[in-house]
């Protein structure tokens, strides 16, 4: 046998007889990664059962102090008012998202006066979540600027109320002296 064939064996000896060796290693490590993985879930899942049981002791202490069982949350109400540049023209819209409430507003605009006067005039946006829970609606007044006569208006919203209130003033007197006055408002409870 030559040398060759002599180191062959060697080697092919000792990678034998290491090979279980190296085996039970490798799976050693699978072991250790699979624990690993597994303790990280089991913190998660204790990490979630603290945060339910911290949200059940709030409702709980909630409960205890007489308050009932809270009811569902409210709708979110979006309100958009836009005044033209023309004709100083009121014109709300209400939608369940900000661009759909505004889309409503420029369209109903559009469709009363040239549509030019409602891309260049003011725009004024908001929604129920920006108010006090409790609160069931807004109520504004307005003062027209010519015969100074009050206009009441109410809404989900405070744009809402300030809109209905103008869009009342301007049903009884000229827009002109509607568009451009200020309102007063507040929340209704």
């Amino acid at each position: 046998m030559s040398s060759v064939n002599k180191l062959f064996l060697k080697v092919s000896l000792v990678l034998l007889t290491m090979a279980p060796a190296l085996s039970v290693a490798q799976q050693r490590s699978d072991r250790d990664g699979d624990v690993r993985r597994l303790e990280r879930s089991v913190s998660d899942l204790q990490r979630d059962v603290d945060r339910l049981n911290r949200r059940l002791s709030r409702v709980e202490q909630y409960l205890e102090n007489g308050n009932g069982v809270p009811g569902p949350s409210p709708a979110v109400v979006y309100s958009c008012m836009v005044v033209d540049s023309g004709h100083t023209k009121t014109f709300l819209g209400v939608g369940s998202s900000q661009l759909d409430a505004e889309f409503q507003a420029k369209s109903e605009c559009g469709n009363t006066v040239n549509a030019v006067y409602c891309t260049s005039g003011k725009i004024k946006c908001d929604n129920n979540l920006d108010m006090d829970r409790r609160a069931r609606g807004a109520v504004c007044l307005v003062t027209d600027s010519g015969h100074n006569r009050q206009f009441r208006g109410e809404g989900a919203t405070l744009i809402a109320a300030e809109a209905n209130a103008k869009i009342a003033c301007q049903k009884s007197v000229n827009a002109v002296y509607c568009g451009n006055a200020s309102a007063r408002c507040e929340l209704m409870y």
